[in-house]
């Protein structure tokens, strides 16, 4: 009967040694378990982690409607036109009656720092907005 370190040069010799690349990897055990090693003790964050969505809240002003066109145009520097976000926009949950009677919905943010709401029936209070910004993969 083979000695156990007999079977193990058996082994190594069908698959390869401890740093050979077993599964086709660029990496060696040694580096894998370093990396996982790292994320584990919290030292290195995941690279390819989406940023926290970014909160904007802003108020539609009664009085600030167009009156012919039916729009409204806030501004704020979160808001940014690119492939890069994606915007959800609800009202505040006070206001969210009141929004949906005056049929108020937003256009895609094409000018940074702008976004426009349109509205079927100007509303009769001001009305809050609340409004995430998501990093999305482009």
């Amino acid at each position: 009967m083979a000695t156990v370190d007999e079977r193990l040069a058996a082994l190594e010799a069908k698959v390869g040694g401890p740093d050979d690349e077993l599964y086709n990897s660029r990496h060696t055990g040694e580096q894998i378990d370093d990396a996982v090693t790292s994320v584990r003790n919290n030292e290195t964050a995941w690279s390819g982690k989406a940023e926290k969505g970014a909160p904007v809240t802003l108020v539609l002003s009664k009085d600030a409607w167009d009156e012919t066109q039916k729009t409204q145009t806030l501004t704020n520097p979160l808001l940014v036109a690119s492939s890069a976000y994606r915007y959800l926009v609800a009202p505040s949950t006070s206001d969210s009656t009141a929004y949906g009677n005056a049929g108020i919905k937003a256009d895609d943010i094409t000018t940074t720092g702008q976004i426009t709401f349109h509205c079927e029936m100007p509303p009769e209070a001001d009305l809050t907005v609340e409004i995430v910004r998501l990093e999305v993969q482009a």
